[in-house]
Parts: C-alpha cells; structure tokens; sequence
C-alpha cells in the first residue's frame, strides 16, 4: 500500500454517491480488505506490540469515475504493549478516519493510496471546533516555529511568580487543588478506550459539554476528574482568564479555558500546579502536552492541542487524548501518526508540581 501525504478536505468527504453499483460494491469490498491487512509499520512501539487487531467501520463510496473510485472508513487500530510503569499493558489505540483511492485494473479495483484524515478535515469534525486563537489571546513568538522534535520554549508573556515560588499562582489567580495521579490516569485512559475509543458526540461522557473537536475539553475533564475545583462564574465571563469551568451561570457553558487548549495552557501555569517542562520526553503521568502544528499542518505560534500522559515505559512517556482518539499510545507513536499526516510541529510540555 502506497502512503501518500493527507488531502482530502471535509467537503469532499461529504460528497457521499447515490446507491453502490455493483463495480462500487466491489471497490469498497477491496478497499475494507485492504484495511483489514494494515500491519502496524509505525515503528518499535506500535511493531513492539502484541494481540494487535484492526476495526473498520463503514467504509462509504466518497466519489466514483469509471476508473478511480475514493472510499472513506474510521480505522481503529489497537494493540498490547509491555506493562507502563502504573502496570497497565493495555489496549493501547488509535482512531483516524482513512481516505483510500482504487483504480480499475486489468483485474479489478486495487488500493493505490491510503490518506490518514486530520481530525480537523474528518466528516467527524464540526463548525464549533475551537476557534482561531483571537489577537489578544496568548501570542507566541513566530520563532518558536520549528521542523523538527525539539520541545517548545515556554510563552513569554504568561504571568510567573515574582520570586519564582514553586507552586505560587499568578497575580489575579487562586491555586488549583493538588491533583491525584491516579484518578487522572484512569479517568483518561477509561475515556478513551472500550466503548468511549472513538471520537464524535456518541463517545464522550454526558455530564460535560459536548465538542467535535474535543482535545481541550476531554483534559479538562481529566483535571476535574482528578481534583481541581470549578471556579463558577458567569456567561459574561467566558473569556476570563482566571475562571475555569464547563457550566458558568446564565446561558450555561463552558470558559475558554476549559475548552482552548492555549487558555487551558496558560491557566494551568498560572495556578501554580504546574511548571514548564523543557523535554516533553520526560514527562510522566500527570503531565500535559501541548503541541501547536496548525494551520495546514504547520506551526504559527499558537498552542493548537492537548494530550495527557498516563504512562510512561522504555524511556517515553504514553498518551491519551480525543481528536483524534488516543488511549494510551507511546509519544513515539504519536510523533510517527503526526508525520504520516504531514504534520510539522513544536511541542509544549507541563511538569505537574
């Protein structure tokens, strides 16, 4: 199978064809069977796995000519990996929704190219997916743009302790309550795998908001789910800094801060429960990371994503996150996932205190 860069676009994917033909029946039956014989070719986490399976749900015709027909299908690949060092082994997984190309041969349709879909371009995603970061809202430097796996340098222009205190907020912000690593491992990992392994309204927990593009508002959840406290506040309020919660008073809702991953960034700094980590390969469960690798798939200085770490083994931290799913997945993994989608990146890591 041919792995081309990603470029298929939301609209194309809603191009959904009449009825199948019969030479469409056959296309999308090779294009699931193609699928279905993905091996793991990720690397050593993903290679170095064990009892790996493949879901393909409903592949769909995308378009049809005579000779190219284009299928679409949510893959979900899962797999074992030696214990973490919380003794979880597993299953680990990944979710991304894959645009196939077939074209007509002398023997029929065959798979010439396999495209993993952005989130941000899957017929998943949704029009109340995080918003552009807005002027005034945490610039970062243009030159921390970078190419290639260096860690990010932190923003300048977040609020630091003046003494540089451990585990002293911010002027204008009330510490968060310490966090129970524990609590923060299970919730993520739970909530990404079984049942919930899968991205869309359908897979998330009903007690909080709902978002298609959910990647800050899942590790909030976790962050609540391990103890920090909801600040209250109002709908007047939603763009406060200082405010952290999924159902502010008035029209109900969520803070910025829970749902954008660079408020969330900045807000968990200045709280005082976390520092800047400056290698995100030393993270450990409790940590977040945060990357930014948008638009088109590279960096423009604003934090575009979150993932928490439930694990760590073999000298690299494990993962969890939603958009696109994740459960507990090796950061190498996930560096290889971002470089099969294209993606140029700068990361940003937080040290939980």
């Amino acid at each position: 199978m041919v792995l081309d860069a990603p470029g298929a676009s939301s609209s194309s994917l809603a191009r959904m064809a009449q009825p199948l033909s019969d030479t469409a029946e056959e296309s999308v039956s090779v294009a699931q069977e193609e699928l279905g014989e993905i091996s793991l070719t990720l690397g050593e986490p993903a290679a170095g796995g064990y009892n790996s399976s493949v879901e393909i749900e409903s592949p769909k015709l995308v378009s049809s000519t005579e000779t190219q027909q284009k299928v679409s299908a949510m893959v979900t690949f899962s797999y074992h990996l030696q214990p973490d060092d919380n003794g979880y082994s597993g299953p680990s997984s990944w979710a991304d929704e894959h645009l196939l190309t077939l074209e007509k041969g002398n023997e029929g349709w065959a798979v010439v190219a396999d495209e993993v879909v952005p989130y941000e371009e899957s017929s998943l995603a949704a029009d109340e997916s995080d918003p552009t970061p807005e002027p005034e809202e945490i610039p970062m430097s243009p030159d921390l743009k970078s190419d290639d796996d260096k860690p990010g340098i932190p923003i300048e222009d977040i609020a630091q302790p003046a003494d540089g205190t451990i585990g002293v907020p911010a002027a204008g912000y009330s510490k968060q309550n310490s966090i129970n690593v524990q609590n923060f491992v299970s919730y993520a990992i739970s909530r990404t795998s079984g049942r919930y392994a899968k991205d869309g309204t359908a897979y998330v927990n009903g007690t909080y908001p709902k978002y298609n593009n959910n990647c800050a508002n899942f590790v909030s959840q976790v962050l609540d789910q391990a103890g920090w406290y909801l600040t209250g506040g109002n709908s007047t309020q939603i763009h406060e800094k200082t405010k952290w919660t999924f159902n502010l008073a008035g029209i109900a809702g969520a803070t910025r801060t829970w749902t954008k991953a660079s408020n969330l960034y900045s807000y968990s700094l200045n709280t005082g429960r976390y520092k800047f980590l400056s290698n995100v390969w030393n993270a450990r469960s409790g940590d977040l990371i945060f990357v930014d690798w948008d638009p088109n798939g590279y960096p423009d200085g604003y934090i575009d994503h979150v993932m928490a770490v439930t694990g760590r083994a073999n000298y690299a931290p494990r993962i969890s996150q939603k958009s696109s799913n994740r459960s507990n997945i090796s950061l190498e993994t996930t560096v290889a996932l971002a470089k099969q989608q294209g993606k140029k990146y700068t990361w940003y890591g937080l040290d939980l205190r």
